[in-house]
């Protein structure tokens, strides 16, 4: 026969506290395109100047991509570790990003374009 034990004032306190611990809520990984146009919402919105509802592309230097509005300058985004999102921003043509994304940490790829 199976009898209940009694709870005592700890067991009932060691209860709570699991009980709250694994409550809790975790934010997670900060959302890196929470707007899911394609690029880190902190490096400026995509331009679409002809409101197709599709980013104008540009060339700036060497660089062909989408066109970003950053802080009054216009540049081009780039997607530097292949994973969909444009993580940062090339504003002088050279190829190489001037500018990134600070929501999360970007482990470039050398096998990007």
């Amino acid at each position: 026969m199976i009898r209940p034990t009694p709870l005592t004032g700890l067991s009932i306190a060691l209860s709570f506290s699991l009980a709250l611990a694994c409550s809790a809520t975790d934010s997670g990984p900060k959302a890196v395109d929470a707007n899911h146009d394609g690029l880190a919402d902190d490096l400026g919105s995509l331009v679409d100047a002809n409101q197709d509802g599709h980013a104008d592309f540009i060339t700036i230097g060497k660089v062909n991509g989408p066109a970003v509005n950053f802080r009054g300058m216009t540049c081009v985004a780039l997607d530097t570790d292949c994973d969909g999102t444009y993580d940062s921003l090339d504003c002088n043509g050279d190829g190489v990003w001037d500018v990134r994304t600070s929501l999360e940490t970007v482990q470039q790829n050398p096998n990007c374009p």
